[in-house]
């Protein structure tokens, strides 16, 4: 029996330890790289390019096929010929006088079956691609999208580790508010009890104390409503980082830990990812031009065939050694359009006016970094203001709050003061943390808008 406790004690703690797992940011980073869905995604469309490439690429090697046919016609098809015997036969006659000369009527047409009930053929052809403006453009195409599909990988991975990291620092400052108000909730019911010994002793009344306890349960309340925004971001983060939602997180870091960092930042806006993006797509507009400009070059293939034929009228070509009848050729195709009545014309214009967009497109992104940078930083600028008039505020509060309560004790303050400063301090408090968590997420806008990875 003992045995068997013990068994089921391991299993317990092994499932509860493998339900659980501690991350610090980076290792939150590193998780979501290796089991975000969409970082899959563009995985397999780079083996999807890969494979692609490879059909293109068959297009210009050799190409050979075997084929056999088998033809059992019911009715032989039939032929008229010009009656040109019956000229020759009379004219023979009448040349040697055994009937008198006469007009003979040429005509008529003869019909006539030529072949057999049974034709039987096998064969092998082989060509290959010798010259293709639009095969050549196409593998240069597809290299392109390869790189293309590249590039979305890195703009998934950015977007990956900004999205993880916003909700990271959204965990930190939900349990950082915890940690607050549960330090309030300890001090108010400290506040309470001191305040329960005065009433006894006939320094305070009653509604001292019923003030005080109805701060406490607005406290509890919240602490219930924490808890369950505490749950809410974890599970945001665990959704963000392709954790499962049943597992426990634990966060290794603390928020001390990314209020200190410095933002010492080098603009690189310029190379930013989705930049990058738009030229390459950029470039496949222009490979679309030459592409319909390559149709008026000439297509050049080369090929061979081989086969043997064999006609008969019963079918025996189960026995072995039959005879077959051969025929091969090797050759040469080309082919060129000469008129188009103006299509290549309207797709090379197309694809010209897909390239202005492009640059449109571009010039709009660079004016809407240039916006997207000033507004980061003026964000990040407010919220480090707010942090230091904060700091400041949270520290006359608690000097305020302290002397409230001296007086208090002294007799010579009423719990209407007290509780007013005690609700001034938790409010800037939760006000302070707040800031911290506006400061977090403007810095994470900066560095993207810097192009920052």
């Amino acid at each position: 029996m003992k045995q068997l406790l013990l068994i089921i004690t391991i299993a317990l703690s092994n499932n509860i330890l493998f339900a659980q797992q501690s991350f610090t940011l980076k290792q939150a980073l590193e998780y979501s790289l290796l089991h975000n869905l969409q970082l899959d995604n563009n995985q397999l469309n780079i083996k999807q390019t890969d494979w692609q490439l490879k059909e293109i690429k068959s297009l210009g090697l050799p190409q050979v096929k075997v084929s056999a046919d088998y033809q059992y016609f019911i009715d032989i098809p039939t032929q008229f010929l010009p009656d040109f015997i019956s000229p020759a036969i009379y004219g023979v006659l009448m040349a040697e006088g055994l009937i008198p000369y006469k007009n003979i009527n040429t005509d008529g047409l003869t019909p006539v079956q030529f072949g057999q009930k049974n034709n039987f053929t096998v064969g092998i052809q082989a060509s290959q691609l010798v010259f293709s403006g639009n095969y050549l453009i196409g593998l240069e195409a597809l290299k392109t999208i390869q790189e293309l599909s590249i590039k979305q990988i890195k703009r998934t991975t950015k977007e990956i580790k900004r999205d993880v990291t916003k909700a990271y620092y959204t965990c930190l400052i939900a349990n950082e508010n915890k940690i607050m108000l549960d330090k309030n909730i300890t001090l108010l019911e400290k506040s309470l009890k001191e305040t329960k010994e005065y009433y006894k002793n006939g320094f305070v009344e009653q509604l001292d104390i019923e003030r005080l306890e109805l701060s406490l349960q607005s406290l509890l309340a919240q602490t219930e409503n924490i808890n369950r925004q505490i749950k809410l971001t974890e599970d945001l983060l665990k959704f963000q980082m392709g954790l499962d939602l049943h597992t426990a997180i634990i966060l290794k870091d603390s928020l001390s830990q990314f209020t200190t960092q410095s933002i010492n930042f080098i603009d690189q806006s310029e190379s930013r990812i989705e930049l990058e993006i738009l030229k390459t797509q950029r470039y496949l507009t222009e490979l679309n031009v030459k592409k319909y400009k390559s149709t008026k070059w000439p297509t050049i293939a080369a090929l061979a065939s081989v086969s043997a034929n064999r006609p008969s009228n019963i079918f025996d070509y189960y026995k072995l050694k039959q005879k077959f009848f051969p025929t091969s050729l090797i050759g040469i195709n080309v082919s060129m359009p000469l008129w188009d009545s103006g299509t290549r014309k309207a797709q090379i214009q197309q694809a010209l006016i897909d390239g202005l967009k492009i640059d449109n497109a571009m010039e709009m992104m660079r004016q809407g970094m240039a916006l997207e940078k000033s507004k980061a930083k003026t964000d990040y600028d407010n919220a480090m203001n707010t942090i230091n008039n904060l700091k400041q505020n949270i520290a006359l509060a608690q000097k305020i709050y302290d002397k409230t309560r001296i007086k208090y004790k002294e007799g010579v303050g009423s719990s209407i003061e007290i509780t007013q400063a005690e609700s001034k301090l938790f409010e800037t408090q939760t006000s302070y943390i707040n800031a911290i968590y506006q400061m977090l997420i403007a810095r994470t806008d900066l560095k993207n808008a810097y192009g920052i990875e």
